[in-house]
């Protein structure tokens, strides 16, 4: 085996479902930053697009009327 064999299996994923053992600390912690902002055009525009796949999407008097 080779050595670019080995050190990609020894990389393993954590399942982030997987309850892991978190050691608690009892001295204080340093923010070492903060970042405040709104978001980027880029960002505002990938969030306000929305797929619509019906014609019956917003119209509330026919919501419980949706062809089958």
């Amino acid at each position: 085996m080779n050595s670019t064999a080995a050190s990609t299996t020894s990389a393993v994923r954590r399942n982030p479902l997987v309850k892991q053992f978190v050691l608690e600390n009892d001295r204080p912690s340093k923010i070492s930053h903060l970042n405040f902002g709104m978001l980027s055009a880029t960002d505002m525009m990938r969030m306000s697009e929305v797929p619509i796949h019906s014609k019956y999407t917003h119209d509330v008097a026919t919501i419980y009327l949706l062809p089958t």
